[in-house]
């Protein structure tokens, strides 16, 4: 078959160098001399790898911890972030989602013009104000939404500015909606917040662990051999609720011989609780750098938590893959956790009733191994993302 002079040129200026892909020739899948998958991150926060102290919001972690995987399956992987490293897309300075707003509108103008190096586009926490006329390979991961705060404990003025951002966002959803792009979400809860977005182009898929998973859990003979540790990971502010877990810890800790609370994490929470503390079993660490984190999980026998808000929480994933057995409030984006027994979800809404959950929860579980049922690697996750991208690419 003979292509006409039009198509040959619409074949290479869409994809430079790269061959389009026909079935009708015979070509490959991907319709390329090589078959490397190409990809291209954006996200408004990534880790800066030159700090001594690599530390990132959730997202940040999540893009590097993702990158990193596919890079070790052979997949090519550029990042565009304020921070880049390989696209550099400078910060508008403005504060709150109008300043992510419009670096959302400078990222999207910079990737229309190389979308064509790239099998797939995907993006972190998007806001649109247009419709994104390009490829149709674009993927969007939503890891929170405004939406899902609205009834979070804030100020007057606060919840004024987050019903603000609830309105840009459901333009943005609407303009998400209408680029034909793939949503995935991080939790149940997230997916159902994403109101104007059709329900047949979302999906959840749930972070990953940066932890292998534990094998082999040493069995526990005797409590008593050993203190018991609960522990929590993660930003001491006011959605996590940090003083809510000390409470709780605090009503357990006389069925216990040898009980201890670990709290690991900094914010504005964190002075406050410090100065009140007159528990010598709970130990306050303040920011301890995740590649020290292993160390924490594997000498913990209960993961704590108290939010009142949580898309797909990585210091969750990381306590599932290393064992423990979770104590979380009853949230939709945790339910999951009684769903494949990994641990309780509580009545966030009535202390008594959770407290007499949770004492009656480490009762039943004190001196069993360590729970080791599920696989939340990240190696796990982007084999699920990896098929989206694959599908993706053969619906193009």
């Amino acid at each position: 078959m003979v292509l006409p002079p039009w198509a040959i040129f619409q074949t290479f200026h869409r994809r430079g160098a790269y061959f389009r892909m026909s079935s009708e020739l015979g070509l490959s899948h991907r319709g390329r001399f090589d078959s490397i998958m190409r990809i291209l991150i954006v996200t408004t926060e990534y880790i800066n790898l030159a700090s001594d102290n690599k530390r990132g919001s959730g997202i940040a972690r999540v893009v590097y911890e993702a990158s990193e995987e596919m890079r070790k399956r052979g997949i090519s992987v550029d990042i565009c972030s304020p921070e880049g490293p390989q696209i550099s897309i400078s910060s508008t300075g403005i504060p709150g989602r109008l300043g992510l707003a419009l670096f959302w509108q400078k990222a999207l103008k910079k990737v229309r013009s190389i979308e064509w190096k790239y099998d797939i586009v995907w993006l972190h926490n998007p806001i649109l104000l247009r419709r994104y006329a390009g490829k149709k390979t674009v993927i969007a991961t939503f890891h929170s939404t405004s939406m899902g705060k609205m009834n979070q404990p804030h100020s007057c003025s606060f919840k004024f500015y987050i019903l603000m951002t609830s309105i840009l966002e459901l333009i943005s959803n609407a303009k998400i909606e209408k680029s034909g792009f793939t949503v995935t979400c991080v939790s149940q809860n997230v997916l159902e917040e994403l109101l104007n977005i059709g329900a047949n182009k979302k999906m959840v898929i749930r972070n990953g662990s940066q932890f292998p998973l534990l094998t082999n859990p040493p069995v526990v003979d005797c409590i008593l051999a050993r203190s018991t540790c609960f522990l929590y990971v993660g930003r001491l502010d006011r959605i996590k609720n940090p003083r809510r877990i000390v409470q709780y810890y605090q009503m357990v800790e006389s069925l216990i011989e040898n009980p201890s609370l670990v709290i690991v994490g900094d914010g504005p929470e964190y002075n406050g609780m410090l100065s009140e503390n007159d528990d010598d079993s709970i130990s306050f660490m303040g920011f301890v750098d995740h590649d020290r984190l292993l160390h924490f999980y594997d000498k913990a026998d209960f993961f704590i938590m108290a939010s009142t808000y949580e898309g797909s929480p990585l210091t969750l994933m990381d306590a599932i893959n290393r064992g423990l057995r979770c104590i979380v409030p009853d949230i939709p984006s945790l339910r999951f956790i009684e769903e494949l027994h990994l641990g309780i979800c509580y009545d966030r809404r009535d202390t008594d009733r959770a407290i007499e959950q949770i004492r009656n929860y480490v009762k039943g579980n004190l001196g069993k191994a360590k729970n080791c049922r599920v696989d939340f690697t990240w190696s796990s996750t982007i084999d699920k993302y990896t098929n989206l991208f694959e599908e993706s690419m053969n619906r193009e």
